[in-house]
């Protein structure tokens, strides 16, 4: 079954914040305690099967295939992240969609509109967010949620002007994966290379804050964020103040930032505390293969802290889901297709959730690149 390019069907699906109904349907699932989360995955996993057999394989268009299925059973596997908590929100959510297609024998749709929700609520805001710069902006949202509210009018539109003052300082002014030394503050006689690095958000402020053009799709997109993440509201706005803290903070050298904010790589949490493995979605750069595990330490001499576990678990689960659906392929041709002038651009310049349907069935019928719009006002005025 293939997802629609149609803009409105992605925001009417089964995650809509109007159908409260369904929403209390998915948590009374996951808050069942006489179902085990084992017993969750494999009801999902069956609904799955059952799905693929009836043409969950199907993709989304012949030039740029996203398959429901895959987003589907990428959003199982990316789940694992988050743990136990994202995957019973995952599977009662495939759970929720198959019942009520059931009872109206239409399954399939039901588990369409369900991948829709997650690629276009979920995905594209997260990928789109990594793409952009972080310009200033005087606008604040203001979501139709209350809580969404709260959450986005905490978020300033511009980065900390001593964010990667305290980042580069906690972590020792070197890069935590390398080691390679900020310019002129290693030691005299260190052999080890040195850059101009960079503090990186492991969470991007544009998640939270949206701009002009795209406010009708945020508060599902938190609502979504939430329950993949389990994050409850009053920590989701400590998300918001954290934005330019510490702990969404880490210190690397250019290519490995650009490669973080591409989701080509992630932070794997180990048994030991503070110590993630560097897991690859790619084959390893040149010079990069022997940097396979990151230890956090507070280098400061004041006490700062270290990055937050659960904002590392929501960027591998995403980066994870990106890859293994084949989404995060499709969505940087979109971007690049659009919006290929340069590295980055503004976040309030890069196309909204409803507007990714509508660039995708571009594509497919234009599939030269000649023939398409670098910079669709018209779609922007809307």
């Amino acid at each position: 079954m293939p997802l629609s390019h149609s803009p409105s069907s992605s925001t009417l699906t089964l995650l809509s914040s109007s159908d409260s109904a369904r929403n209390s349907d998915i948590h009374e699932i996951m808050d069942d305690e006489t179902q085990t989360t084992k017993e969750l995955v494999r009801s999902a996993r069956a609904v799955l099967r059952e799905f693929k057999i009836e043409g969950g394989e199907t993709p989304v268009t012949q030039a740029e295939p996203i398959r429901v299925y895959d987003i589907l059973d990428a959003m199982l596997q990316g789940a694992l992240e988050v743990r136990d908590c994202g995957v019973r929100y995952t599977t009662s959510a495939i759970i929720v969609a198959n019942r009520k297609g059931k009872a109206t024998s239409s399954s399939a749709s039901e588990l369409t509109k369900l991948a829709h929700d997650w690629l276009y609520l979920l995905l594209w805001p997260f990928k789109k967010a990594y793409k952009s710069t972080e310009t200033p902006h005087s606008s604040v949202t203001s979501p139709n949620y209350k809580m969404a509210q709260v959450v986005t009018e905490t978020v300033s539109a511009t980065r900390s002007p001593s964010f990667r003052k305290k980042i580069l300082e906690r972590d020792g002014q070197r890069c935590v994966v390398s080691r390679v030394w900020q310019l002129d503050c290693g030691p005299a006689d260190s052999p080890d290379p040195v850059q101009d690095l960079q503090a990186a958000h492991i969470l991007r402020r544009s998640i939270l804050h949206k701009y002009d053009g795209d406010k009708s799709t945020l508060p599902a997109t938190l609502d979504t964020i939430k329950c993949y993440a389990n994050i409850p509201w009053d920590f989701m706005k400590t998300v918001a103040d954290c934005i330019d803290a510490p702990v969404n903070g880490i210190t690397l050298q250019y290519t490995l930032h650009t490669l973080f904010d591409n989701f080509a790589w992630c932070l794997h949490a180990t048994d030991v505390p503070e110590t993630y493995d560097v897991h690859w979605f790619r084959p390893v750069p040149r010079g990069f293969e022997n940097f396979q595990q990151v230890r956090f330490q507070d280098h400061s001499k004041h006490g700062m802290p270290l990055p937050h576990p659960k904002f590392i678990a929501i960027h591998a689960a995403i980066a994870h889901v990106l890859h293994l659906s084949g989404a995060g392929e499709v969505m940087d041709k979109v971007y690049d297709r659009f919006f290929g002038e340069g590295p980055s651009v503004p976040s309030g310049h890069i196309s909204s959730n409803e507007d990714l349907a509508f660039r995708l069935a571009l594509m497919e019928l234009t599939p030269s690149n000649h023939q398409l719009p670098t910079v669709p006002h018209s779609m922007d005025a809307y």
